[in-house]
């Protein structure tokens, strides 16, 4: 087995922020329906916006490495791809709550 097989055998731990990403999202928006008062929302922005240059990233890498071994290639597209999506979505809709909640206080 080669070092890269074997490398492509952690895949899974290495992409675990994946899964993770959408739930910290919707933490903000939950946090944000919660809120009593004008919630600040700039931490919220540079928080999503640094999330989805890090899937952004990890999407290309780890592309990239499935590209190498040729295996896992379509699976990790979508794992990551779909990831990435469903991130700037919900970002999307914590951006216009947001906004609609603002303007109602």
């Amino acid at each position: 087995m080669n070092t890269l097989t074997q490398l492509m055998q952690y895949f899974g731990y290495a992409s675990a922020f994946a899964f993770v990403a959408p739930a910290i999202v919707l933490c903000s928006i939950a946090r944000l329906g919660l809120a009593k008062g004008a919630p600040n929302i700039v931490p919220d922005i540079i928080t999503h916006g640094l999330l989805l240059i890090a899937l952004g990233a990890g999407l290309f890498f780890q592309v990239t490495l499935a590209r190498l071994t040729g295996s896992a290639y379509p699976i990790w597209l979508y794992v990551h791809g779909a990831s990435f999506i469903i991130s700037a979505v919900l970002s999307a809709v914590h951006l216009v709550m947001y906004r609609r909640l603002s303007q109602l206080r």
